[in-house]
């Protein structure tokens, strides 16, 4: 395979990447309802001391619902008893 050939793979799949990058970001901006959208403003003045815009709201509150859906991981009580343990013996 020539180096052009590997360009216009790598070129592809990154194209395609992006396009799927943003139609997951256009689906997650749109599961925040109105009522949502307005707590985030809420929130977001209450700890940042400005207001926002309901679509900046929107598209900053669809980021964050995102990253955490990428970093949650729900606790068995296992793993959560074997934290609290350890912060136990770290803090006495």
């Amino acid at each position: 395979m020539s180096h052009a050939e590997k360009r216009i793979i790598k070129v592809r799949f990154l194209v395609e990447e992006r396009y799927i990058i943003n139609k997951l970001h256009y689906q997650w901006r749109m599961k925040l309802s109105e009522e949502n959208v307005e707590a985030f403003r809420v929130l977001f003045r209450k700890h940042f001391g400005r207001e926002i815009s309901k679509e900046e709201a929107r598209e900053k509150g669809a980021k964050f619902l995102r990253l955490m859906q990428l970093i949650y991981k729900p606790m068995k009580q296992v793993e959560f008893d074997a934290v609290q343990k350890q912060r136990k013996e770290l803090n006495p």
